[in-house]
């Protein structure tokens, strides 16, 4: 019996090492890769850290080492790999749009040290949706009328809501350019590292020219200063403004017939920038053409562009029957430019109405929705009916031939965002509202028009399972329902968006208040448009407060309100008839975020080389209390001490809180420059760093795996310093954070000893 239990005893305790070698052997290494976002609803998020509204990044390589064993992120984010102890993980592969994060309370490196059974989220970004919780906007005011001083593009805070104050005509926002500065514009495009706002020329009808058709302005939000930017050629013509009311008070009544039938079809459309803010796109109305404007070295407006900086691509016809292609909208998104427009119709019926939108990789042109009917039902303007017989309940081909009255929605397709899930948003101004004035004279006519009513739309389209975009249908995209599903207004029924001015809740206001521009914060869940009477009236005050006014309006964006407005803004309000501004026309132009750029920041460790491989292995841990400094045009900008994990950071973001080993709000370090470089000063010499006694540096530039950079050591011997220079490559845009600047150090190794002469032969030195 005692043999029997000494042998079970011996088979247990056999089990059990086996069951610690096996535990020690493998075990699973894990995390999630993915998208900061910049807010969270009012508050704002922390980069480097997943919070609850962002989403994981699909398809990012993960490999760890030693052995190199790798795998790739799921749908979710989520990836885990099977390893022995401890481990070096490398991410790579992301979609070249997205960037490392920034560090924030955590080491957000794409290069990360777990241990055996450990964890490793990283967090990459979108820098073109680098915001803060409340920017300020930018929008276009259309001022009947001539070049009078009126303000025409002005800037307010994202979180304005309510009225206009005071009676009569009265304007909201501050004054960044009059139309004496940039005459009738409607489109605008913002470029954060400089702070300059661009505007592209419009053409409206009772509305004064500045220039030329093809004129892009430019205004320095900082300064509230405009001057000519660029002009587009071959934008059309049209006779000179002294219809316009140029001469005269604003509140002179004009015909301008020569414009009316022009509208959409010469000079510019909308217009935006690239992420890295190297290029200008712009639609040109009348020879329908995406042209792209190179402003990376003339940024500055002290030397605008020239011929040799533009280039032009015509934007394809979609196959347009009984009408004509009219290209207007654009988008960049992801290193693509996206181009929306209509097939007007114009030779046949409501049924030729259709809407494109194609993606542009910068040679090739790939239609993302195809030729969608736009003859879909739309609630009146007026009454809120839905009769198939109401003049104003539907889109209406492009008709140049009569004035329509005071309502004709005509679909001119001006704008296109993106929400975060990738949902494309589609928002459409109504033509006609740009062709009537308000208080103006009739086509052709020298009656008076009464009260113009001006709607357009918003569509949403969301992806399917293969990546494809599907239009809403009865007010449902990706299976999320919108809040006007029940309005019998949009393609199949119901409508995702609910745009509509409600006045008593329920009672009639006005649908498909849409002016056609919209903007989107990413992360607060809540799309901004431009719109006709914006602020639904409660009963509160006059409702003349309300009426014939125009401005922001916010929009669910998903959840269980999704569609739903949420509050409303006015830019302007014409309290009484006249015909000074818009009232319910299209009174409003584009909608710009003023955001600031995403910072740059650059580290992130010095470590210890114990094999003196040059290599950052994952046992190798880093060294506390190192100095280094970051070194602008040889002045040292800032000097951090790396913590106890060997780490660092250097940041120009002027939000950051500086601790020893954080340094924020360096201005001397921006992207696309090679002035500065990182430095470890004193590793060796007299004057040696006393937390590197004993230290030499280790050899530079050796790594390991497919992306050697970013796990060698950088720093090159100069003098008594360790040196590693910073090109324009590695932080070559704003948000390219870069934590690839490592240094490792080996220990010094002494060999030798005494010579002696043994007189005893006993072996001991006496």
């Amino acid at each position: 019996m005692k043999k029997f239990k000494a042998s079970m005893l011996r088979y247990f305790v056999l089990q059990g090492l086996i069951m610690a070698v096996s535990v020690s052997l493998w075990g699973n290494v894990s995390g999630t890769v993915f998208r900061d976002l910049p807010v969270n609803g009012t508050t704002s998020n922390t980069y480097g850290v997943k919070d609850a509204n962002e989403f994981g990044v699909e398809g990012v390589t993960v490999t760890a080492y030693p052995g190199g064993s790798s795998t790739v992120t799921a749908a979710n984010g989520s990836w885990s790999l099977t390893t022995s102890g401890d481990v070096r993980i490398e991410f790579s592969g992301w979609p070249a749009y997205l960037k490392e994060s920034a560090s924030s309370i955590l080491n957000n490196s794409s290069v990360r040290f777990i241990a055996d059974g450990g964890t490793a989220n990283f967090g990459l970004h979108d820098s073109a949706e680098y915001c803060n919780v409340n920017p300020d906007m930018a929008s276009v005011l259309m001022i009947n009328g001539g070049l009078n001083g009126d303000k025409s593009i002005v800037k307010f805070s994202y979180s304005s809501n309510g009225l206009v104050s005071g009676g009569g005509t009265s304007y909201n926002g501050t004054q960044i350019a009059t139309t004496t500065d940039v005459g009738s514009v409607w489109g605008l495009a913002y470029a954060k590292s400089t702070k300059k706002l661009y505007a592209t020329t419009f053409l409206k009808r009772h509305t004064a020219l500045k220039g030329n058709l093809g004129d892009i302005w430019v205004s320095d939000t900082t300064t509230n200063t405009t001057q000519a930017f660029y002009t587009i050629p071959n934008t059309g013509a049209i006779a000179s403004n002294s219809d316009r009311g140029v001469t005269g008070a604003s509140s002179s009544p004009s015909h301008d017939n020569q414009a009316y039938p022009q509208i959409g079809k010469i000079g510019l459309g909308d217009i935006d920038i690239s992420s890295n803010e190297k290029y200008l796109y712009v639609v040109n109305l009348n020879d329908k053409k995406l042209y792209t404007i190179e402003i990376d070295a003339d940024n500055n407006v002290a030397t605008p562009p020239t011929t040799s900086d533009v280039t032009s691509v015509v934007i394809p016809d979609p196959g347009c029957t009984n009408g004509v292609w009219r290209p207007f909208a654009l988008k960049s998104y992801h290193d693509f430019v996206y181009a929306g427009g209509v097939c007007d119709g114009s030779s046949g019926t409501e049924s030729d109405l259709t809407a494109t939108v194609y993606k542009y990789d910068g040679s090739n042109f790939t239609t993302v929705l195809n030729n969608f009917a736009l003859d879909y039902t739309k609630v009146s303007l007026w009454d809120e009916t839905t009769s198939a017989s109401h003049f104003s309940s539907k889109w209406h081909r492009w008709d140049d031939s009569v004035d329509h009255g005071n309502a004709w929605p005509e679909p001119l397709f001006s704008d296109i965002e993106f929400d975060v899930d990738g949902s494309m948003i589609l928002a459409f101004a109504d033509r006609y509202g740009h062709q009537i004035g308000h208080k103006n004279y009739e086509y052709s006519s020298n009656n008076f028009h009464s009260e113009a009513v001006a709607g357009g739309d918003i569509l949403r389209a969301c992806l399917d399972n293969a990546s494809n975009y599907v239009l809403e249908s009865n007010g449902v995209c990706g299976g999320v329902t919108g809040a006007g599903n029940t309005r019998n207004s949009g393609p199949n029924g119901g409508e995702f968006y609910d745009d509509r001015f409600a006045k008593n809740s329920n009672t009639a206001g006005h649908s498909e208040t849409s002016n056609g521009s919209m903007a989107l914060l990413a992360g607060s869940g809540q799309l901004v448009l431009n719109s006709m009477d914006p602020v639904d009236y409660t009963g509160a005050g006059s409702d003349q407060d309300y009426f014939r006014s125009g401005g922001p309006a916010w929009y669910n964006n998903s959840g269980s309100n999704a569609g739903k407005k949420t509050r409303g803004y006015q830019l302007f309000r014409h309290r009484t008839y006249n015909n000074i501004g818009w009232g319910k026309g299209s009174g409003v132009g584009d909608l710009e975020l003023l955001c600031p750029p995403a910072p740059v920041e650059v580290g992130n460790r010095v470590w210890f080389d114990s094999d003196a491989d040059g290599v950052q292995d994952a046992n190798e841990a880093g060294i506390a209390n190192i100095s280094v400094q970051l070194v602008c045009n040889s002045a040292v900008e800032a000097t951090a001490t790396t913590d106890a994990n060997g780490y660092y950071i250097f940041s120009n973001d002027p939000t950051g809180t500086s601790t020893a080993s954080r340094k924020y709000n360096i201005a001397a370090l921006v992207a696309n420059t090679s002035a500065c470089l990182v430095r470890v000063p004193s590793v060796q010499g007299g004057s040696q760093q006393a937390a590197l006694n004993g230290y030499s540096l280790t050899t530079a530039d050796v790594g390991e795996g497919a992306d050697t950079n970013i796990n060698d050591s950088d720093g090159i011997l100069v003098g008594d310093n360790a040196d590693a220079a910073i090109a324009v490559i590695d932080i070559p845009s704003s948000g390219a954070n870069n934590h690839s600047f490592d240094f490792g150090f080996v220990r010094l190794v002494s060999i030798g000893s005494t010579v002696f002469y043994d007189f005893n032969d006993d072996g001991l030195q006496g």
